[in-house]
């Protein structure tokens, strides 16, 4: 037997996910397309450029609206198996969790179907232009959702140290456990309404969300139905391999499931790339013992991991980790630029799971370009983020499918709070059919000085769905053949014969 082009498993959800748009009823309402601002609530603008880009997928919304809409059986999980619908056991009693009350509590897929609709729908619309406007700060289609990001963030900050250091020298002593629990509750409060990482939110949201569904059946310890959808949308499967320098002899590793892809740039005044960054991420050195060649007196061996893709996701996320470390150790942001191609092009990272079974000519895993998370600021605890956001076409999701107008103008968005503007005449240094979303860093002339140019942290990338080959023969080829089989038969009286019968 031939081997397959893609593996069982990539197939599997390749299947589940296109069936997800065909298995939401609820539609977007609202004919402009053009995204809606999100004010900035007490530094949340972490928040908002992450939800921009959420609430611009246009298959992640099909499935989310699917929670507890009838026939799907998705319903809220129990707070026994959703920790978000529940106090913190930790923090329970605690003043500022208390205060919260029931505010601080919710279900995730909850409280972002409301976000949805208000996002979405016909309300808070210029009259004059059918512009949406901005959803004002306590509106109540995302209060919950922030009162419950403010609960997430209820923790030691990373200066807590620096705090009790200060409180210490201000007293001239020690402090006592009394004292040292005070000051640690007042920063953990402190923190709720600080600036936080974007990324960290973003993947907080989507485990939220995981707690709400089971994610194996109970006798075939199979992934769910939900659990298979999640993972066709987000999740990209890896196996493992540690080859060892010494022998050449490889040890397999078990698959595991990662959301996106974590790189990291040169150092400054290298030229780099995203592709490149992503290949480089799939390789490392590590030592480990080999079961070849190890011994007693040399039980650890130099070994190559290799990284390979057994799945890849409709949404490819990649993590551009600004945060680095120079020669002291000392924490800075590297800026340096890497470049960002429109389309990226994974297939020479995926594989079958067997070196003995990988096919020639697999199937093309290309994505294009969608959205980027920016941040300005000198660390990423600090500054300011902001989303390049494409523009969702009318024919999405729409509740009038003949209705398709409405695709052309603007395509890219910038999204700063609650400020949006296209960003193709505001952004300088674009080239003539450059996409916008590919400029690295990004500097835009209407922010203050210190805060124009953006650098690139969160980019989202979605797939290019490549049609199967197939093994029917063209309509303009069926006819001769069929003139040929028609002509044999007349010419031999044996096969007419067989025909009438």
């Amino acid at each position: 037997m031939a081997p397959a082009r893609q593996s069982a498993e990539q197939r599997r959800r390749d299947a589940a996910a296109s069936k997800i748009t065909g298995l939401c009823k609820w539609r977007i309402s609202r004919q402009n397309r053009r995204p809606r601002g999100l004010s900035n609530v007490n530094e949340t603008c972490y928040q908002n450029a992450a939800l921009q880009m959420l609430l611009h997928l246009p298959k992640f919304i099909a499935w989310i609206m699917q929670h507890n809409a009838p026939g799907q059986n998705w319903p809220c999980a129990a707070a026994t198996m959703d920790s978000n619908q529940a106090p913190p056991p930790k923090y329970s009693n605690e003043p500022a969790i208390k205060k919260l009350g029931a505010e601080g509590m919710g279900c995730v897929p909850c409280l972002l179907k409301d976000l949805i609709r208000g996002y979405w729908g016909d309300a808070l619309l210029d009259a004059a232009t059918g512009e949406p406007d901005a959803l004002p700060p306590n509106h109540v289609c995302w209060h919950r959702l922030h009162q419950l990001a403010r609960r997430w963030n209820y923790r030691e900050p990373y200066n807590l140290p620096e705090i009790l250091a200060g409180a210490r020298k201000k007293m001239r002593r020690k402090l006592t456990a009394a004292e040292t629990l005070k000051y640690t509750q007042e920063a953990r409060a402190e923190n709720m309404d600080s600036q936080q990482d974007s990324d960290e939110f973003f993947r907080t949201i989507l485990d939220g969300i995981e707690k709400t569904y089971a994610h194996r059946t109970p006798v075939k310890a199979i992934p769910t139905k939900r659990k298979t959808q999640y993972d066709s949308l987000f999740t990209r499967t890896v196996v493992q391999t540690h080859t060892c320098t010494h022998c050449n002899y490889t040890h397999a590793v078990n698959s595991t499931d990662e959301l996106g892809v974590r790189i990291s740039a040169e150092p400054p005044g290298t030229p780099d790339s995203l592709p490149a960054a992503i290949a480089r991420s799939l390789t490392d050195d590590l030592e480990r013992g080999c079961e070849k060649c190890s011994t007693v007196k040399t039980p650890l061996r130099e070994h190559m991991l290799n990284t390979k893709w057994l799945t890849a996701p409709e949404y490819l996320y990649v993590l551009n980790s600004v945060q680095a470390y120079d020669e002291n150790g000392n924490v800075y942001k590297n800026r340096n630029p890497i470049d960002i191609p429109e389309t990226l092009d994974v297939t020479q990272h995926m594989t079958m799971g067997s070196e003995n079974n990988e096919h020639p000519d697999p199937i093309k895993v290309r994505y294009t370009l969608k959205h980027v998370v920016y941040h300005a600021g000198t660390t990423i605890n600090v500054g300011h983020y902001v989303a390049g956001i494409t523009q969702m076409p009318r024919s999405t999701l729409n509740s009038n499918p003949k209705d398709k107008e409405g695709e052309g103008g603007v395509k890219e968005w910038f999204c700063d709070d609650s400020q949006v503007f296209g960003m193709r005449n505001r952004v300088r240094g674009v080239a003539q059919g450059e996409n916008v979303l590919t400029v690295n860093p990004v500097d835009v002339s209407t922010r203050m000085v210190q805060m124009t140019e953006f650098d690139p942290v969160m980019i989202l990338y979605e797939r290019i769905r490549t049609k199967p080959r197939s093994a029917r023969v063209p309509r303009h080829k069926e006819k001769a053949v069929e003139g040929c089989i028609a002509q044999s038969v007349k010419n031999n009286p044996r096969d007419r014969q067989t025909e009438t019968r």
